[in-house]
């Protein structure tokens, strides 16, 4: 209640059951409502059916009171709002009459600055009726056409398109629809309604010969079944096609589109989940051997992939006023060149190209598939692509995405011969002279092998303004220029000696700071001899790993005494080179870390070094012919079985001591092999460290931090007379400086 003006203003639920013998005018039934029968009980019970009671009374002229409600809900896919409303006098000595006040309901994303209003006169039940018709009268109902609440803002757009006086959005604009007031404010939508408000309003007198008496009012209204019906049926559809055209070996080209109208959806589909745009894609790939141009004896590769797609996305109703009909909106413009342009801003558009050439290269045909040198060109193979994604939208005045990737390989592979160069000599012959006869050398690598990729990418965007205001837009942009490469190789010094070594660079190519602006030829000038200046001097660098190992077969097995030991020696080093943030560099350096890890194992067979003993190796081997003699002497005994036992138990006790010391030997030899591993691994790490890398890891003008630290062997570069200048000496940095070591056994 209002103390200030006396307004009372009172909600309360009047039902079927209290009220139905209610005085002077009862609570009945709506018109075609019907009581909900409760299906769960064992008497099926009738629910008690309600409606909102609105009482007020003092409400003075041009005021009004409401009650609320918040809610989240879409109107579009229903065509009409309805709700049943009664009125009548609070007491009868109320002097009211028919149309002194109305009922409104008003809904939007707020009530103050963007809603709808639909108002209704309200005319009076007459006391001591009971008819349901009368109680419930047509004239009160709202039924709303929300295509109508649409049409009035469409109607105050356009004439404010046309500058027309006193229309704004931050002014109401009211129409009639019939005797009834349809009001709009701000920016609306029925898409997005987030509360709604029902009210009674004493509507303000506006002028001497008004008929409006200008007292303040009182009443009683009932309000019901406030409900969304006729929801939209309309049609929709959609299809795809799809066409793919082989050229034989030479490649393919597939072509397909789709095609979805607004409505369409599955049939599992909510009538709000249901599409709201019209789309279109459309695609086209191919795949081409380009190489089929060329003689097939030239070996020549080079497969080609093309793309090109388009989506569009035409909306079913304007992006800023979601729910104004999109073809409705554009025929509100005076010209076709205006309608053009607000289509092109409305419409979710996307591009996407592609072009990539991979793996271009030259096989090996005819004699050189054999013969294999340096300067082939099958040695080298070539990849490139670009791809281009455009967008634009209601929100999106340009966004384009540009990606370039190159890439170079080469990939050396021999199968090189040993030189042996005593392998042949008479001298060297016998087994104890073994060692030398064998020693060998390899004057030329296994493998070498390099690649180059170079990924570079930029976008380009920049949002809209939507508003009517003067907001500038700026540009934003992202760059990334990244370059790698990779390096490996494979060098069996001998065939027991084999070094392996790889490494690892990855280094960012500096681009001036700003937008690439082409129509700027200065600055186009400057960025390109930026770029060149930063590819020539290698990149600035991000992270270097490097690793090196040297396995060494031990050839102690070629002595004969020793033929039964063999023996492997391992050494690996890692080196790892990490850049700090670019901030913070000159300060703080950056991070070097190396380890080394040295490796013996040694496997012994026993049963070689027992065999050497010529009565052990007798005792190892199988006796196969055993059973065959036991077998004929048990055929061969006849009548003189008798002497032949009488000798037999003789020998048998004389062999009962070497019967007993070959098994004590059989079984000490049961010790079969035997293998022994040693290995120990070292290692530092070193923050604030100033130089870059270079060619195997180190800074070769500064000799930093030298060939022992890269390689692993050597983990103190503080004994070196440059050191100071190669370290940090900043008093923020914090991380320390630590080794490592291990050993296992």
């Amino acid at each position: 209640n209002d103390q200030q003006s006396g307004t009372v203003f009172e909600t309360a639920a009047i039902k079927i059951e209290e009220n139905g013998q209610r005085t002077p005018i009862p609570y009945v039934l709506p018109p075609g409502i019907d009581r909900e029968v409760n299906i769960g009980t064992t008497n099926l019970q009738r629910q008690n059916e309600q409606s909102m009671q609105i009482l007020t009374c003092g409400l003075v002229d041009g005021d009004a009171r409401a009650v609320f409600k918040t809610t989240d809900f879409d109107f579009r896919r229903y065509k009409r709002l309805k709700m049943f409303v009664h009125a009548e006098r609070s007491s009868i000595d109320d002097n009211l009459e028919d149309g002194e006040l109305s009922l409104f309901l008003r809904m939007g994303s707020d009530f103050t600055d963007n809603y709808y209003e639909y108002e209704v006169p309200l005319n009076l039940t007459e006391w001591g009726t009971s008819d349901p018709y009368a109680i419930w009268p047509d004239a009160n109902s709202l039924d709303i056409e929300l295509e109508k609440l649409v049409d009035t803002k469409l109607n105050r757009n356009i004439a404010e398109r046309a500058d027309a006086e006193n229309i704004s959005l931050i002014l109401p604009y009211s129409e009639m629809d019939g005797d009834n007031t349809i009001t709009v404010l701000g920016a609306p939508s029925l898409s997005d309604v987030r509360a709604i408000m029902i009210g009674i309003r004493n509507p303000k007198k506006q002028g001497v010969n008004d008929d409006d008496d200008g007292l303040p009012k009182c009443a009683e209204v009932w309000v019901n079944e406030l409900r969304v019906t006729d929801f939209d049926n309309k049609s929709a559809w959609a299809a795809t096609a799809r066409a793919k055209v082989d050229l034989a070996d030479f490649g393919n080209v597939i072509i397909s589109g789709t095609h979805s109208t607004a409505g369409f959806g599955g049939l599992e589909s909510k009538i709000n989940d249901r599409q709201q745009e019209d789309i279109t894609n459309f695609d086209i790939a191919t795949n081409l051997s380009l190489g089929k141009l060329f003689p097939e004896e030239w070996g020549v590769k080079v497969p080609m992939h093309f793309d090109y797609s388009e989506s569009r996305l035409t909306p079913e109703y304007n992006p800023l006023d979601p729910d104004i009909n999109f073809d409705k909106d554009l025929d509100s413009y005076a010209t076709t060149a205006q309608k053009d342009s607000v289509k092109a801003l409305s419409q979710d558009v996307t591009i996407r190209k592609n072009i990539n050439f991979i793996n271009v290269r030259k096989d090996r045909t005819g004699q050189r598939m054999t013969k294999q040198r340096p300067w082939d060109i099958e040695n080298f193979d070539v990849s490139y692509s670009y791809s281009e994604i455009f967008h634009r939208s209601i929100d999106v005045e340009y966004h384009l995405q540009k990606t370039y990737r190159g890439g170079l390989g080469y990939n050396l592979a021999l199968n090189p011969k040993p030189v042996e160069p005593f392998k042949k000599m008479k001298m060297f012959r016998s087994k104890s002279l073994r060692i030398v006869r064998d020693f060998n050398f390899y004057y030329i690598p296994k493998l070498f092998s390099f690649r180059m990729d170079v990924n570079r990418e930029y976008a380009d965007k920049r949002m809209r303004n939507k508003s009517k205001g003067d907001v500038p837009m700026r540009w934003t942009w992202t760059k990334r220029f990244d370059w790698n490469r990779t390096y490996n190789l494979k060098f069996d010094l001998t065939k027991g000696l084999k070094l392996e070594y790889s490494a690892q660079a990855s280094a960012s190519v500096d681009e001036p700071a700003g937008r690439i602006d082409r129509g700027d030829a200065n600055y186009m000038d400057f960025y390109r001899d930026s770029v060149w200046s930063s590819i020539v001097s290698g990149g600035r660098m991000n992270q270097y790993d490097q690793s090196i190992s040297l396995n060494y077969s031990i050839p102690i097995n070629k002595i004969p005494i020793f033929d039964w030991v063999t023996a492997n020696a391992r050494y690996q080093g890692d080196y790892h080179w990490t850049a700090s943030p670019q901030s913070l560099q000159a300060r703080l350096g950056n991070t070097i870390e190396n380890s080394n890890t040295l490796s013996l194992n040694g496997n012994i067979r026993m049963e070689k070094l027992y065999n050497k003993v010529p009565y052990l190796k007798k005792l190892n081997q199988k006796k196969r012919s055993r059973g065959k003699k036991q077998s004929s002497a048990r055929r061969g005994a006849t009548g003189s079985q008798g002497n032949e036992q009488a000798q037999d138990t003789t020998k048998k006790k004389s062999e009962v001591f070497k019967v007993i010391a070959d098994n004590t030997l059989k079984f000490l030899m049961m010790w079969k092999d035997a293998s022994v591993t040693w290995s120990q691994s070292k290692g530092n790490l070193m923050p604030g460290f100033y130089p870059e890398p270079g060619a195997l890891g180190n800074n070769w003008s500064q000799m930093a931090p030298g060939i022992g630290y890269v390689f692993g062997w050597e983990n103190d570069i503080t004994k070196y007379s440059d050191h100071v200048y190669w370290l940090s000496q900043d008093s923020s940095l914090n991380t320390l400086n630590y080794d490592k070591y291990s050993t296992n056994l």
